[in-house]
């Protein structure tokens, strides 16, 4: 949703909503490197569509195109816990929308208000764009 609305003034959608937004570094974190590696080699042999052999994440079944971009891109890495990370997806997004994240969700390493904070304060010079915690 990030990557989309930080490219698409889309007069469609007058607000949004993301439910426990991911942080992509600690995700592709839990990928081993074998897995990885069978990523890697079904891409780089042409056999992007194939269905890999394991669930990425341990819970995500798809192609190896599918987890190239996850493992390897950086267009779906647009929510980070670190401050010093590339938020310019998210400073991109001028509709107005709220993140709602459980207190204990993963994603945030244990600090759910940090990471919203974290996320929020790229917005604080837009006057279009705003984000709730």
């Amino acid at each position: 949703m990030v990557y989309y609305l930080s490219r698409h003034h889309d007069e469609r959608v007058s607000k949004f909503i993301l439910l426990s937004p991911a942080n992509v570094t600690h995700l592709t974190n839990s990928v081993s490197p074998q897995e990885r590696a069978v990523v890697k080699h079904y891409v780089e042999n042409g056999c992007g569509q194939k269905i890999l052999p394991f669930e990425l994440f341990g819970w995500l079944g798809g192609t190896a195109d599918m987890a190239y971009q996850w493992l390897f891109g950086d267009t779906l890495n647009n929510m980070h816990v670190e401050t010093e990370r590339d938020f310019s997806q998210v400073q991109a997004v001028q509709h107005s929308g709220a993140l709602l994240i459980g207190s204990l969700d993963r994603f945030t390493y244990g600090d759910p208000c940090g990471f919203l904070q974290n996320i929020k304060s790229c917005q604080q010079h837009s006057e279009r764009a705003r984000f709730q915690s």
